[in-house]
């Protein structure tokens, strides 16, 4: 049936064609506008920059095709895959067991992850975990620790350490957080984030919505990451024998402060108390501190076992200390069992070692004796 349109005869079914073609027009560019220069929002793992490392167990590939690892925005789903320790899952819904054990490593939506992962071989491992954390920048790579009870520190990224010169190692995604997404879309009202103020004298007391800290040891923050402000003070430690660093500070929506000039000489040392367990950022080796008669000690617990048969001892209480602050308190291997007359010389060798019973008629620092128990003490075997 025609119809009339400003005295032009035209048929319904010209009309028909042209609104159709209008609005496939329309919804291709919808598509086109939401989707054009993002990131997906679920993500895979780049192929070749796939790895995570740790000292005690090596390579750990977060690329496997048969592992499927997948970033949202929610959650890390799949397995990862070390060559030592097996098979790693980074959520209980690759295997159905979420109703008897509901773990996962969680995101946040702008790459703050937390939560743990679990191995059949080393149990659990926590991607937030004290001092510590992995997050994934603006760049879809991962930077950060993870830490598992049972091997110790998992580096993400060959930056935390500095290495990059050396070994070259990062695990990288295509997925971005929403505020890197937002920020490529190409939207024409764009508004820049409010840049945080901060100086140097006001580092205890940083603006609320800052999220984020990044350190260099020069002004052109060659090869620095963006890390979780809630580990600042261990970041810092790290630096232990610099004297001057260079610090910006990021917001959760990306407003990044002015680069501020921060004396370290004079922070880089927290204060240890009776009883207090520490650990330095890149050795997973914990110790105890002792003070005695004006002298101070440090005495090495043995395994992750042995910590966990003290039960006062948390791993959430360990303080992140410098290398040079560490190194200021002696070591001790002389110990005792209360209801035991031996005092024993302990040699640790890895999470074994020797114990000997010390002969009285030689000197020693009884000072630096420490009580422990028998499951600390039957962790080293006998010798003569």
């Amino acid at each position: 049936m025609p119809v009339m349109i400003k005295g032009k005869t035209i048929s319904v079914k010209s009309v028909t064609k042209a609104l159709l073609l209008f609005v496939v027009i329309i919804l291709i560019f919808i598509f086109y506008s939401n989707s054009s220069h993002s990131s997906p929002l679920t993500g895979i793992i780049d192929s070749t920059s796939k790895y995570a490392y740790s000292e005690n167990i090596g390579w750990i590939s977060f690329g496997e095709t048969l592992g499927n690892v997948q970033v949202t925005d929610t959650e890390l789903t799949g397995y990862a895959y070390g060559e030592n320790i097996g098979w790693i899952s980074l959520n209980c819904s690759n295997d159905d067991s979420c109703a008897t054990s509901n773990y996962k490593v969680t995101n946040d939506g702008n790459g703050n992850l937390s939560g743990y992962a679990y191995s059949e071989n080393t149990g659990w491992i926590d991607f937030k975990p004290a001092n510590a954390g992995v997050t994934i920048n603006s760049q879809g790579e991962f930077t950060g620790y993870a830490y598992g009870e049972n091997i110790g520190w998992i580096s993400f990224n060959c930056t935390n350490t500095a290495s990059c010169s050396t070994v070259d190692y990062k695990v990288k995604t295509d997925w971005k957080g929403a505020s890197a997404r937002n920020a490529t879309n190409g939207a024409a009202t764009f508004i820049p984030p409010a840049k945080p103020l901060v100086s140097s004298t006001n580092l205890n007391n940083l603006p609320s919505n800052i999220t984020q800290i990044a350190v260099s040891t020069s002004t052109d923050f060659t090869n620095v990451s963006w890390e979780d402000i809630k580990n600042m003070d261990s970041i810092l430690q790290r630096y232990g024998n610099i004297d001057k660093l260079y610090l910006k500070f990021r917001t959760k929506t990306g407003g990044t402060s002015d680069m501020i000039t921060y004396d370290n000489k004079s922070n880089n040392n927290i204060t240890l108390n009776e009883g207090d367990i520490v650990k330095t950022i890149n050795n997973p080796d914990v110790y105890i501190i002792k003070y005695k008669n004006s002298k101070q000690y440090k005495r090495l617990i043995l395994s992750p076992s042995v910590f966990k048969s003290y039960g006062h001892l948390k791993w959430s209480n360990i303080k992140t200390v410098s290398q040079t602050q560490l190194d200021a308190y002696p070591t001790s291997n002389l110990v005792k069992v209360a209801g035991d007359s031996n005092i024993y010389a302990l040699t640790p060798q890895g999470d074994t070692g020797q114990r000997q019973v010390l002969d009285n008629s030689k000197a020693y620092d009884k000072d630096s004796i420490y009580e422990i128990n028998t499951i600390d003490r039957d962790s080293y075997k006998a010798v003569k």
